[in-house]
């Protein structure tokens, strides 16, 4: 994806132009000709997952599930798919 710089007095004073930049490449908005803000475009799915990943819940049972994984008692996924084709058992 390309990258478009915009200060912060464009921002400012052209919000709804940046934003549609953003949905066609990542903005870097400077201040003082320096990089301070970098703005992507992204799904709902996108955000979704970074909103699940701020759960203190979800983080402990994937930091869990990880160290399951590296203990070798993890799951393959072909394994999980025929367990849940064969009705969960």
């Amino acid at each position: 994806m390309p990258i478009v710089f915009r200060s912060a007095k464009q921002l400012k004073d052209h919000l709804p132009r940046v934003m549609r930049d953003a949905r066609k490449a990542d903005v870097v908005i400077t201040m003082r000709g320096k990089p301070a803000v970098f703005l992507r475009h992204f799904t709902e799915h996108e955000l979704e997952g970074a909103v699940l990943m701020q759960s203190p819940t979800v983080r402990r049972r994937m930091k869990r599930a990880l160290e399951q994984i590296r203990a070798g008692r993890g799951v393959s996924l072909d394994a999980l798919m025929e367990q849940v084709a064969a009705g969960g058992r």
